[in-house]
């Protein structure tokens, strides 16, 4: 089943990420300070990843953990290629390969977040 009501969340930041990243020009608050841009892929990615985790069903989990963990930063890191990939289409955007960088740090960390939490959650 693609539409799972835990599934929302991923879907409306997918579309987030896909609707700034249509824009030729990016919001100014991006620009504040060096390597802001970077820390929003980071952030955006960071949710991403939640999101991705909070998708998939509690009873998926149990049992094959380290199996779904790989399958949410395949999917972060395909995204992310993929968005970067939608920039080259975009008048005024470039393509970065650090950006992506930025964007399969934010979803790494998430995970290992997410992965220490399931462990705290399991053991107590």
């Amino acid at each position: 089943m693609i539409f799972h009501p835990r599934t929302l969340p991923l879907w409306l930041c997918m579309a987030i990420i896909f609707y700034f990243s249509s824009k030729s020009t990016t919001p100014s608050a991006i620009n504040w300070f060096v390597g802001a841009d970077k820390v929003a892929h980071f952030l955006a990615f960071f949710g991403l990843a939640l999101c991705a985790c909070y998708s998939i069903p509690f009873q998926y989990w149990k049992s094959k953990t380290r199996l779904w963990f790989l399958v949410v930063f395949v999917f972060s890191c395909i995204y992310a290629a993929s968005d970067e990939f939608h920039q080259s289409f975009v008048p005024g955007r470039l393509v970065s390969w650090k950006d992506w960088l930025a964007d399969v740090f934010g979803s790494l960390t998430a995970i290992i977040i997410a992965w220490r939490f399931a462990i705290w959650k399991k053991f107590g």
